[in-house]
């Protein structure tokens, strides 16, 4: 399992395996850290604000409504402010990670070639 967030800082902390100074968000440290180790996280990897618009949108969506909302997307009716904030931001921001999955397949195809 590979572990992507946009929080620099608590990233290192889990991958660093150092604890939060405040001690009300000790609990949710430890409760992160032993989900990690049970899922052998691999991984902590750093993705930027600008490529993240979709979750810094719905973060302001639920702080503009003052709730948090739960939607199953395969009943969700067409045209929902919620579904379409989502996806119009979503090819955005995962266009990276394709493009650098696209660079990794063609280093590969090198590599092999030249063998």
């Amino acid at each position: 399992l590979h572990v992507v967030g946009d929080s620099a800082m608590v990233l290192s902390m889990m991958q660093k395996r150092k604890q939060p100074k405040a001690k009300r968000l000790l609990h949710w440290y430890r409760l992160t850290r032993r989900l990690a180790d049970l899922c052998e996280v691999q991984s902590w990897t750093h993705h930027y604000r600008q490529h993240n618009k979709m979750a810094d949108w719905l973060a302001n969506y639920a702080m503009d409504n003052r709730a948090s909302a739960e939607v199953n997307w395969l009943q969700i009716a067409e045209g929902n402010r919620l579904e379409d904030g989502v996806l119009s931001r979503m090819d955005d921001d995962c266009k990276q990670w394709v493009t650098l999955g696209r660079k990794m397949e063609e280093l590969k195809g090198a590599v092999s070639e030249d063998d």
